[in-house]
């Protein structure tokens, strides 16, 4: 079911210094990668895409999900689930972690 929805329950996200930061920006952002996560310094935007599961934890910042079937506001300390809805972006400068499912 495609969907992006907020979570209440605690869910275990990498620390930040399990990164591993890569050299180069990709799409104006730094990039760290610790096993099927992502970590995502963005001043902007950051696309992405999922036909599965991804679990995103807003570290910090501000901003909302932008994606086919509207806008979904968000904020620091925030967890959401993003299912099946194909590419999404990021918006706000912020810090986020995705676990890719």
């Amino acid at each position: 079911m495609m969907k992006i929805s907020k979570l209440q329950t605690e869910i275990s996200f990498p620390s930040l210094d399990a990164f591993v930061m890569q050299d180069t920006p990709v799409q104006g952002a730094k990039i760290g990668k610790a096993d099927n996560a992502l970590l995502i310094q963005s001043s902007k935007r950051y696309k992405l895409f999922t036909e599965g599961r991804d679990l995103v934890k807003v570290v910090e910042g501000e901003g909302f999900f932008k994606w086919k079937r509207g806008e979904t506001k968000f904020c620091a300390q925030d967890v959401f689930e993003v299912c099946e809805t194909g590419e999404y972006e990021l918006n706000g400068k912020g810090v986020y972690i995705v676990i890719r499912g």
